[in-house]
């Protein structure tokens, strides 16, 4: 092969990146990570088996000059995303229910309730048994109810529509990562305008205190004016900068 390309290696048994590695010596080995060493710290003992490694946590990049740093990307169909779709939520959010998620969640329809705010907040487990471990062992969940969840993953394309549907996105990343969610980079990618507890996006190129509101994890405040402003359209450049298309072409040094 030209390439091998993998993600996330500290997922697989070093064993097998060795025999990989000895199997596929002509090949350019790439690794991109995107879970924070903080979540796999296991993975910088991987590195050496690849020729370049890349990371979307730029904390990770700063403290490791292995690591090349490559934020994430949007799929190329949400550039075509009905811009005239009619608002139905001011916020939403569909997303694993992990850690304090939960409470954050909760926090911000409070505010929608008390703000006359519409929103569709919907919150995924795999199973019963993680809500019963969420509540009564991690107690991440410990005020939550059983239908606070949903058990089945909502479709793409029903994701999709929701996003359309929404004024303003709401995110929160692990406590541990700096780098910018997935989700943040589709909002982007569909122009929306998002609420997030991430500092760190204030370094990167299309941040816009007009589109994105950073609130505090723990006591979120969101100004009545973010809320009723419109979204502000950027270049068009930092809209292709993020594109999948363009994070391979990074990736394989196209």
């Amino acid at each position: 092969f030209d390439y091998v390309f993998m993600i996330n290696a500290a997922v697989f048994p070093e064993y097998f990146l060795q025999e990989l590695s000895d199997i596929c010596k002509d090949s350019c080995k790439l690794l991109y990570s995107w879970d924070s060493l903080a979540v796999y710290p296991k993975a910088q003992t991987l590195f050496k088996y690849f020729d370049y490694v890349y990371s979307f946590d730029s904390d990770d990049v700063e403290k490791n000059k292995e690591l090349e740093f490559l934020p994430l990307f949007y799929c190329d169909d949400l550039q075509n995303v009905n811009k005239n779709a009619i608002y139905k939520y001011d916020f939403s959010f569909v997303g694993f229910g992990h850690t304090d998620r939960y409470k954050f969640i909760k926090s911000i329809q409070s505010f929608a309730d008390q703000n006359d705010c519409t929103y569709y907040f919907k919150l995924y487990l795999p199973s019963l048994m993680h809500y019963i471990r969420g509540k009564y062992i991690k107690e991440y969940f410990k005020d939550a109810k059983i239908k606070d969840f949903i058990y089945k993953p909502i479709s793409h394309d029903k994701l999709k529509k929701i996003t359309e549907e929404s004024k303003i996105v709401v995110d929160l990343e692990l406590s541990n990562q700096s780098g910018l969610t997935m989700r943040t980079i589709e909002t982007h990618g569909m122009r929306k305008k998002l609420i997030t507890t991430n500092e760190n996006i204030k370094k990167y190129d299309f941040y816009n205190e007009n589109n994105i509101c950073i609130v505090d994890r723990n006591n979120p405040i969101i100004s009545q004016k973010f809320i009723e402003s419109d979204y502000q359209m950027l270049p068009e450049i930092l809209y292709d900068k993020y594109s999948l298309s363009q994070w391979l072409k990074t990736i394989f040094k196209v």
